[in-house]
């Protein structure tokens, strides 16, 4: 049967292997870009909000803005701990998943970014 994205369970699982991806880095294979790396941490961030807009059984935008999300969040009332409101920041990861006018990752930028990431037990 064919999943309509509406069980919020599913949405921590994904976030869960895009973490794994972010965290597992170069030694998935050498080829794999610091910039997809970080698209995939910034993913691990993203769908945890979603998937608690989803268990509160609110409807929110089709958007990769993590800001928006948490303003959603706020608006039920739910408390966004300060580890979390941070993760905003990731939203600019969304441009690195296509070849563009952005600067490289660094292997700092990346170690950061991935370190930044990994919330979603702080959410629920």
């Amino acid at each position: 049967m064919k999943s309509k994205g509406n069980d919020y369970k599913e949405w921590i699982t994904y976030a869960q292997s895009n973490l794994s991806i972010a965290k597992a880095g170069k030694k998935i294979s050498k080829s794999v870009s610091m910039e997809d790396l970080c698209f995939n941490a910034q993913q691990a961030a993203e769908k945890p909000l979603k998937s608690y807009l989803i268990f509160l059984e609110k409807k929110y935008p089709k958007t990769h803005n993590i800001k928006e999300l948490l303003d959603l969040l706020e608006k039920e009332k739910i408390v966004i701990p300060t580890l979390i409101k941070k993760t905003k920041s990731l939203t600019s990861y969304v441009a690195t998943r296509y070849p563009g006018d952005y600067d490289p990752i660094s292997v700092k930028e990346y170690k950061e970014v991935v370190k930044n990431t990994n919330t979603k037990d702080k959410l629920f």
